[in-house]
């Protein structure tokens, strides 16, 4: 267990104290989450590369040309969607009507 070094002529006791020493120890804690972060980053193998440029397993599905995810082409719809989308049809079937 480390000690708390206090410089000479200050006399920290109590809360004043225990906040130091909280604030020690949660620097002391992210500082280890961090160099954790970094041995895992460096330790990280080699990439098998036939795993993400031969797979077209799904053939037909678009894929985004940045991230590689699947595009989604479908949206759900809901109630707001519907009654917006009928509005809409019930006003051009009013508009073409009155064209003619």
């Amino acid at each position: 267990m480390k000690h708390l070094i206090i410089p000479r002529g200050t006399n920290r006791t109590g809360p004043e104290r225990s906040k130091i020493k909280r604030e020690k120890t949660h620097q002391h804690k992210c500082h280890k989450h961090k160099d954790k972060e970094k041995q895992q980053e460096e330790s990280s193998g080699p990439v098998q590369l036939s795993k993400f440029l031969g797979s077209d397993k799904d053939d037909g599905v678009r894929r985004s040309a940045v991230s590689g995810k699947k595009i989604q082409l479908k949206l759900e719809r809901t109630k707001v969607d519907k009654l917006a989308e009928n509005n809409r049809n019930e006003l051009l079937r009013f508009l073409n009507a009155s064209y003619d």
